[in-house]
């Protein structure tokens, strides 16, 4: 998608693309799917994707109950995933902290 940024201009607020897309979101792919009119900077660039390696680090020690999954599930499917993630926790022998690289 885009990284949108906000600005007032005369008591209304507009919305500007701040300069960066998400592949596979194009700019045009954007603008058609907004609701308003944009204010499109001359220079778009494209935010590079993670690694294999750096997508391993945030699964395996960031994130290795898979929490940050519930921000885009509601209903029985979130309630699965928040039964299994205790389950999870509850069978790590350490809860603690550790460096995370």
């Amino acid at each position: 998608m885009a990284i949108p940024s906000f600005r007032e201009i005369a008591s209304t607020v507009n919305q500007q693309l701040h300069g960066r897309n998400i592949p596979p979101y194009t700019e045009q792919v954007i603008v058609a799917q907004t609701l308003f009119e944009l204010i499109i900077p001359d220079e778009i660039k494209t935010t590079i994707p993670p690694t294999a390696e750096e997508i391993k680090i945030l699964r395996e020690k960031v994130d290795p109950l898979g929490i940050r999954k519930l921000e885009v599930l509601t209903g029985e499917e979130r309630e699965v995933l928040l039964n299994k993630i205790i389950k999870k926790e509850l069978a790590m022998e350490r809860r603690f902290p550790r460096l995370l690289i």
